[in-house]
């Protein structure tokens, strides 16, 4: 996953569809790129929160 470099410590979150945050990672100032580790997460929808920017994840 890439994105535009952040300008500082963020939060990375993972929720289900329900809107319940499952998973966080902490993020360095800097990081513009990630690998996520997700084979534990059930195939299905998820959104992906950083700061104000919103994405959907599919997992399957």
């Amino acid at each position: 996953m890439e994105f535009e470099a952040l300008q500082e410590h963020s939060l990375l979150r993972i929720a289900d569809l329900g809107g319940r945050v499952i998973k966080t990672f902490d993020l360095s100032a800097g990081t513009e790129s990630l690998r996520l580790d997700l084979r534990d997460l059930p195939s299905g929808v998820y959104t992906l929160m950083i700061g104000n920017t919103t994405k959907k994840l599919i997992v399957e």
